[in-house]
């Protein structure tokens, strides 16, 4: 009996199919989950790539160098422009604007000197005469040297008086001048506005003058030359 017992050692050995005692079993290798793992990975990478270089790029064509909005076609043949409003800008005052207008003072705060440069014997008595009635205050009437066309020539400010003037007399604006330096009238300067009358200017003895509106804010003047 105890031979039997014996292992004969040019036997083939048996190994059991359960692991030693005290180590846990090796984990089954995934058929191909690891290469899949990594591929499913660099895609992912790829796709946030191309959504970051879109975003960029739709903003940048939105958007001029300069980050102005630029036009876009939308397909229907019409241009569509997007703009931002910008509302930390301070709003734009122009200070160097000179388009009020002024007031034109009442004919009686307006001092005239009539001269005469047309050669027609009486002509600037009879105007002085007709401006006065219209309220003028009309310092004095003189002689000058002779022009071809009337000329009214106003001291500092008092352009809006010489238009004024100039318009009741029939004249053009472009009549109306600033006095030279020299004067063509000796001691015109004591007066607002200077009137030489050339000989363009009927200022006979038929001229009636009108009524006079005198206000802060107007005076208008009219002498029909008859």
């Amino acid at each position: 009996m105890s031979d039997d017992l014996t292992p004969d050692p040019d036997a083939p050995v048996r190994r059991s199919g359960r692991p030693p005692a005290g180590r846990a079993p090796a984990p089954a290798p995934a058929s191909g989950g690891g290469l899949l793992g990594d591929q499913q990975t660099v895609i992912g990478l790829i796709l946030i790539g191309v959504a970051i270089l879109l975003g960029v790029f739709l903003f940048a064509k939105g958007f001029g160098d300069d980050g102005s909005p630029v036009a876009s076609d939308d397909g229907s043949g019409s241009t569509v422009t997007t703009t931002t409003a910008d509302l930390d800008a301070a709003p734009t005052v122009d200070l160097n604007s000179t388009s009020t207008t002024a007031a034109v003072r009442p004919t009686s705060e307006v001092k005239v000197i009539v001269a005469n440069a047309s050669g027609v014997v009486g002509a600037a008595t009879t105007l002085g005469d007709t401006l006065t009635s219209d309220g003028y205050a009309v310092v004095d009437t003189t002689n000058a040297a002779a022009v071809s066309a009337t000329k009214i020539y106003y001291v500092g400010d008092y352009e809006p008086e010489a238009l004024a003037l100039a318009t009741a007399l029939g004249l053009e604006s472009s009549a109306v001048a600033e006095l030279p330096d020299p004067s063509p009238v000796e001691g015109s300067g004591e007066a607002n506005l200077l009137v030489l009358i050339g000989p363009d200017l009927d200022t006979s003895s038929s001229a009636s003058s009108s009524d006079t509106s005198a206000s802060s804010s107007a005076s208008s003047t009219t002498t029909t030359a008859g």
